[in-house]
């Protein structure tokens, strides 16, 4: 019986991330430690990206080295 607990496992995985709806947008994150000002550039030059291509999601995340 213990040898069924892992197919029957990544079966139900299976189903339950077939239900879920797809987002067909492309999601990029960019990883990054610029400084404030160049924080705001990148702001500006990432809104005009969005509303060039809508179906693309970039997301800027600022992270210190010591947090990575």
């Amino acid at each position: 019986m213990r040898k069924y607990y892992l197919p029957v496992f990544f079966i139900t995985i299976l189903l339950l991330s077939a239900c879920e709806q797809a987002d067909d947008r492309v999601q990029i994150t960019i990883w990054h430690q610029m400084l404030y000002a160049e924080r705001l550039v990148l702001a500006d030059v990432l809104e005009e990206y969005h509303r060039l291509n809508p179906d693309v999601k970039v997301t800027s995340l600022y992270r210190e080295t010591e947090e990575l």
